[in-house]
């Protein structure tokens, strides 16, 4: 059987791939599990924290627009019901209505701190309490020990409390209440600036019928953030789905997991057991995502045949599902057993076109908002300087805005005007007549602007462009002619320009080096890209493109361990998403068949880097600040390289790379015996 995950966010880094949770988060902790159990038509609703000022706009009716969509949505449901300022105003009912609540759903509930067990210890550890709240909102049960206990007695995340959005604003429970689906709220995302020092994750937990019994929170402090709490979340609500099924299946009605298991996987096609949410309990080997995303569209469709008795339908993309259905003893519909079945090849095939923005898809809220403008400006033929620096996919967004654009069937033809000599750069763009110049080919040739007719023509680096060709730019985009070095001609070409630099096109104007009347008229419409360490989905974003990196390398999929991404989080990045591409594929490389990418596996630099700045804040440089954190661990040790590498937070070969590097000799520990 292949092993599902619901559709979990890469916002927190949590590692996914077919194997289920992340090898590094699982192991020892009983944290993966068999099922895809949440809704395939309800992705995670990720709210992300914005400024104090955005928020003070907002609530004076100003610039509403600026929020992300989502967040504001959520923020206008209770904006005059909560006051987002004042005071916490939990209300907490009396210990007899926990009880009576809490045995309104005894039959299963019960068993809950046994459910919840394989994730207790690593959360504690980790500081998060894990709490379960009824329909209504009210806390039922919590677990989690420490001082992270006692942050969440004082802001009243106890039994009893009361979560609903009406009373506390925005927050986890309450919204995965009204949104019926994961949330999670990052910090200021909270709508009450009382609860802004957490970070909680929730999701909502059904019983077989669709009802919702309750929500599962997971939450920590929010500069503690990080993928463990999610993942705990993801572990315990699939254990919570296997408890509910078991617990309310009525005699014969259902078979057992295991059975369901066989029997799909006796199927030659894809084939899936689907909750009466649409949750997706298992999965044949032979289900894809593919299968798994038409769902959204196609459940409402599958209800439907069931309750009309129907046994199949037309599946989105050809040919037919069967449906196997399971119902209660009412008749109401449990679980759906649905098989793909194929029809022949058709001579026709439509394909759906991918969405030319899905690589910089992001919760990033700048790199959103770069999209939506991109987005905005593809369909016209104005001109469009991107800046940002270099590595950040500047060739990446422009293909992407070719490809969104009425061009996308022409040519997109890069040009990188800081790699040509200035002296040929002209004859590059424009062509030359034959006999232009000593070496100029018979024929002559046409130059990038000719090729790029009907299409994009891309020109990075555009600051370094000699003035000479600044002008003769200009005139093309002014007239759209051209004329070939060496020839009288006008030519015509139609031709969409974008520029990318990475300098500052306005100092340059100021300074001289770069026409006005140039920038004013590809500079109308600029889109800044952020660089990588400004990213808020850093964590994320590296996993997924280590994902990448490993389905072009042809290697199993790997994960990153939670001190890789802590290294990755704080390195600056200079080179961007280049030198973050490079630095996984040597991860890759040197992790081998392990899975798991440790810090000793990126390169030296960047292991090197986090572990200065993990140990020292202040330090006349870097080199001197890691050479004095190697001599304190390694004294502080005795010479112990396992205890130096701990205290340093890398793995023993990496200290003794340091010490190789920075000459240090391994201490004599001390002999701490006396003379009898």
């Amino acid at each position: 059987m292949r092993t599902w995950l619901g559709p979990i966010p890469r916002s927190e880094g949590v590692a996914l791939c077919d194997k289920g949770l992340s090898r590094n988060a699982t192991r020892g902790h009983g944290l993966a599990q068999r099922e895809y159990t949440w809704p395939v038509r309800s992705p995670l609703l990720d709210l992300q924290p914005v400024s104090r000022s955005a928020k003070q706009a907002f609530l004076e009716g100003r610039r509403a627009g600026h929020l992300p969509k989502p967040l504001r949505t959520c923020w206008e449901r209770i904006a005059h019901r909560v006051d987002p300022y004042g005071p916490d105003s939990t209300r907490v009912v009396v210990e007899t209505d926990v009880r009576q609540r809490q045995e309104a759903v005894d039959r299963w509930i019960r068993r809950l701190p046994d459910a919840l067990e394989a994730v207790n210890h690593e959360l504690a550890r980790r500081h998060h309490v894990l709490v379960f709240a009824d329909a209504d909102g009210v806390i039922l049960h919590r677990t989690g020990q420490g001082w992270i206990a006692d942050q969440a007695d004082a802001a009243y995340i106890i039994p009893g409390s009361i979560w609903h959005e009406d009373r506390k604003g925005t927050n986890a429970i309450g919204t995965t209440l009204v949104e019926r689906r994961p949330v999670a709220v990052h910090a200021a995302a909270h709508f009450a600036s009382c609860y802004h020092d957490f970070t909680c994750y929730a999701a909502p937990v059904f019983d077989l019928r669709g009802d919702l019994l309750g929500v599962l929170d997971a939450t920590t402090v929010a500069d503690r953030r990080e993928s463990l709490g999610w993942l705990a979340v993801v572990a315990a609500t699939q254990q919570l789905d296997r408890l509910v099924r078991r617990t309310m299946d009525e005699p014969g009605r259902l078979l057992p997991l295991s059975s369901i298991e066989r029997l799909l996987n006796r199927f030659s096609g894809p084939a899936v057991l689907v909750g009466a949410r649409g949750n997706v309990r298992v999965a044949s080997a032979q289900t894809g995502q593919g299968q798994l995303r038409d769902l959204r569209s196609v459940w409402p469709r599958i209800q439907q045949a069931v309750t009309a008795g129907e046994s199949s339908l037309p599946a989105e993309a050809g040919g037919t599902l069967q449906l196997e259905p399971f119902t209660d003893l009412d008749g109401q519909l449990l679980e759906v057993a649905v098989f793909w079945e194929t029809d022949r090849p058709r001579t026709s095939v439509t394909v759906a076109r991918r969405d030319p923005f899905a690589a910089f898809e992001s919760p990033d809220p700048t790199l959103q908002d770069v999209c939506r403008r991109a987005r905005t400006l593809a369909p016209t033929d104005l001109p469009l300087t991107l800046v940002s620096e270099t590595g950040t996919g500047k060739e990446v967004l422009a293909n992407a805005i070719h490809s969104a654009s009425k061009r996308a069937l022409g040519p997109f033809v890069p040009l990188n005007c800081g790699a040509i000599a200035p002296g040929v750069m002209e004859s590059e763009l424009f062509g030359y007549a034959p006999g232009a110049f000593t070496g100029a080919a018979s024929g002559g040739r046409e130059g990038w602007l000719a090729q790029a007719h009907g299409g994009t023509l891309f020109l990075d680096e555009v600051a370094d462009m000699p003035p000479s060709l600044q002008s003769a730019l200009l005139r093309f985009l002014d007239r759209g002619t051209y004329h070939r070095v060496g020839e009288q001609r006008m030519r015509h070409a139609d031709v969409r320009v974008v520029a990318a630099t990475s300098r500052d096109l306005a100092g340059l104007v100021d300074a001289g080096v770069f026409r006005p009347d140039l920038y004013y008229r590809i500079g109308a419409a600029l889109l800044r890209l952020p660089p990588l360490r400004q990213r808020s989905d850093l964590a994320a974003f590296a996993q997924q493109l280590l994902d990448q990196v490993c389905v072009e390398a042809h290697v199993p999929v790997a994960v990153l361990a939670d001190e890789s991404l802590e290294a990755i989080e704080t390195y600056r990045w200079p080179g961007n998403v280049r030198q973050l591409r490079y630095a996984l594929m040597h991860a890759v490389a040197m992790c081998g068949s392990e899975g798991v990418v440790q810090v000793e596996h990126l390169p030296e630099s960047i292991a090197l880097a986090s572990s200065a700045d993990s140990v020292v804040a202040s330090s006349p440089t870097r080199e001197e600040a890691t050479r004095q954190a190697l001599l304190r661990a390694l004294r502080a040790s005795q010479g112990n390289i396992t205890a130096a590498a701990r205290t340093l937070g890398v793995a023993r070969s990496t200290v003794y790379r340091m010490m190789e590097r920075f000459g240090v000799a391994r201490p004599t520990p001390v002999d701490t015996r006396r003379d009898t």
